[in-house]
C-alpha cells in the first residue's frame, strides 16, 4: 500500500511578474507532523524555487514563521497537521507586503501572537 498524501495548496507570488497564483503539491504524509515539515519536503524534494522562511527557532519563540494556514494566522513551526487532515492551504500573512511566495516584510513591527494551537 502506498503512503497517503496531503494536498498542500500554496498561494505563491512572483515579484518579477507581480502575479499571484495557487500551486498544489501532493506530499507523502510519512512521519511529517508540522506544517513546516511539509514545506521543507516541498522545497527539498519537489520545488526548490519555493520561498519561505526556513531557518527558524522551531520552538514558537521568534514568530518569523507566521503565515496563514487554512485561513488563520499560525506559526508553521508549531502547527500540527492532524492525521485526518488531507489538505492544507497556505498563504502569506495578511496585511504584510509579500516579497516572494510566503515571505513577507515584517518591517520591524511587533508581531501579534497567533491564536493558540496544539503542540505536537
Amino acid at each position: 500500500m502506498s503512503d497517503p498524501t496531503v494536498r498542500v495548496k500554496i498561494e505563491r507570488y512572483d515579484p518579477e511578474k507581480k502575479e499571484r497564483y495557487l500551486q498544489t503539491y501532493e506530499v507523502p504524509r510519512g512521519s511529517k507532523a508540522r506544517v513546516l515539515d511539509f514545506l521543507n519536503y516541498i522545497f527539498e524534494e519537489m520545488d526548490p524555487s519555493l520561498a519561505y522562511r526556513r531557518h527558524l527557532c522551531k520552538a514558537r519563540m521568534c514568530n518569523a514563521c507566521q503565515m496563514m494556514v487554512n485561513g488563520k494566522p499560525r506559526m508553521v513551526c508549531w502547527e500540527v497537521v492532524s492525521p485526518e487532515q488531507d489538505e492544507i492551504i497556505l498563504s502569506p500573512l495578511k496585511g504584510k507586503t509579500v516579497f516572494k511566495d510566503l515571505v513577507v516584510d515584517f518591517g520591524g513591527q511587533e508581531l501579534e501572537e497567533p491564536e493558540e494551537s496544539s503542540p505536537p
